[in-house]
């Protein structure tokens, strides 16, 4: 492990008895009860640490952080109001929690990375790759929010543009698919060819959607030889509550990065790129 957040992390130190919130200055001091220390709540461009021993919750947007390592616990409160934890770099040691299996974040949360593709680094080990404009995880990392059930279909047959409706490979579509965005990947090697609708109507494997497409997207597989190659365009639900995304900031339009080094669970969420 490179830099001195590694040799001074320590996963199996013991965390306080209460929680720590975000939002609160007293809160951001090393020894709660030290008075002495100036409190404060991170402001735009600082570089913040969570301690080994700290329980710490957001509950209130946070400033844009230049940089944050968590080394001790960080979760989201829930149930609350809209939460939006921002931060150009964030290296997660121990554990990011953000609702969990028995109480999924019902309300809308988010973890937005900010700033450019050129920005400095944060490099953990040779092994995980140093990024800018990312979420690292080596610890662990909980996300669970509201299901949605199956989030992702094919086409089952080709959609040319001006179509107003797609069919897909099943008829088993979420409801919860109704008055919510979709995305329909690229069928060329143009990466801007994607699109996103809106679904006005689910009827059996038919979804009708709004507006029409503006290109054409492949619903069909193709057989090479020995080899069956699937080119059919994917359908994915974007409405989630829960999201992880870059925003694009300049003229770059860098979308961010997700690496995760140790383990995750990952349930009813979203990384996109906005």
């Amino acid at each position: 492990c490179w830099g001195d957040h590694c040799s001074k992390n320590n996963n199996d130190a013991t965390l306080e008895s209460f929680k720590r919130f975000w939002s609160k200055p007293e809160d951001w001091r090393i020894n709660h009860d030290d008075n002495t220390e100036v409190a404060y709540v991170p402001a735009d461009g600082e570089r913040i640490e969570i301690k080994p021993t700290w329980d710490m919750v957001i509950d209130t947007d946070t400033a844009i952080l230049e940089e944050l390592i968590v080394k001790g616990r960080l979760s989201f409160k829930n149930p609350a109001p809209k939460i939006a934890l921002n931060a150009k770099r964030i290296l997660v040691l121990r554990s990011l929690h953000v609702g969990s299996e028995s109480n999924p974040i019902l309300s809308e949360a988010k973890i937005r990375l900010h700033g450019e593709d050129d920005q400095e680094n944060i490099t953990y080990t040779p092994e995980l790759p140093s990024c800018g404009k990312c979420l690292m995880v080596v610890g662990e990392l909980q996300v669970h929010g509201r299901a949605v059930g199956k989030a992702i279909h094919r086409l089952k047959a080709n959609a040319y543009a001006g179509d107003t409706t797609l069919t897909l490979d099943t008829e088993d579509i979420s409801g919860h698919w109704l008055d919510r965005e979709i995305v329909i990947t690229q069928s060329s090697s143009d990466e801007k060819d994607y699109q996103v609708v809106t679904v006005k109507q689910i009827n059996g494997s038919v979804i009708t959607i709004d507006p029409a497409l503006k290109s054409n997207h492949i619903g069909e597989t193709h057989a090479i030889g020995d080899y069956t190659v699937d080119a059919r365009a994917a359908v994915g639900l974007l409405g989630h509550n829960v999201m992880i995304e870059g925003v694009h900031e300049g003229e770059n339009k860098w979308n961010g990065v997700i690496i995760i080094g140790d383990h995750k669970d990952i349930e009813g969420n979203q990384y996109r790129a906005k």
